[in-house]
């Protein structure tokens, strides 16, 4: 099947720090390294944890085991320390189920749980020097990355999933499929196999990317 290019709105802005660097400790996350921060919130997004909830705005950090939520017409765009990079739609649900970074190989992992709403994952250090240590579980399916930008939701009823770059595995009990970039399958539950890979139509991709983009 031949791949179709297309274009992707670019965030424009990215408010960095180096992989491996220190960040601030919170009453909330007592005792714990922040593993990442926020880089921007439109709207209205907070972070359930240990010891309470947090309003998240931007530079705020974020740690392991954060149930990040957003509320809705809202966006929020986080950055780890691996400087991978997740975007949260409106009403959407994610946990930051595991995420150790050091360096090392053997032991550096990223877990996210999504339940909710529409996201967009760009992989990082991680990913790209181990791509089995990163994936997303969902109600149905789990997507393995292999140093990939790609997005999920649902745009109707079906879980989807759409590659921008690189590639995933997207599986469950009733069988997986790979993706390449510019192609998406759907997933209706947990028992019933992915959809064949295909290109998803560009009126389907605008709708996509609009899940997941800021307002001006």
């Amino acid at each position: 099947m031949s791949v179709q290019t297309f274009n992707y709105p670019r965030r424009t802005a990215i408010l960095g720090f180096a992989a491996g660097m220190s960040l601030p400790r919170t009453a909330l996350g007592q005792g714990t390294e922040a593993i990442g921060q926020v880089e921007r919130v439109q709207g209205e997004a907070r972070a359930e944890r240990a010891g309470g909830n947090a309003s998240l705005q931007g530079g705020h950090p974020v740690f392991a085991d954060d149930l990040v939520q957003t509320g809705p017409l809202s966006r929020l765009s986080l950055i780890f320390a691996d400087q991978s990079h997740l975007t949260l739609g409106e009403n959407a649900e994610v946990l930051i189920d595991e995420f150790v970074y050091r360096g090392n190989r053997e032991n550096d992992v990223v877990a996210l749980a999504w339940t909710s709403g529409a996201f967009l994952s760009v992989s990082g250090a991680i990913a790209r020097a181990r791509a089995e240590a990163v994936s997303v579980r969902t109600p149905v399916a789990t997507i393995g990355i292999r140093g990939t930008e790609f997005w999920g939701g649902r745009l109707e009823r079906d879980f989807e999933v759409l590659v921008i770059e690189g590639r995933v595995v997207v599986a469950n009990a009733g069988g997986s499929v790979e993706l390449s970039p510019g192609e998406t399958t759907a997933v209706i539950d947990g028992a019933t196999a992915p959809a064949a890979a295909a290109i998803m139509p560009a009126d389907r991709r605008t709708r996509a990317f609009a899940t997941v983009t800021f307002a001006p």
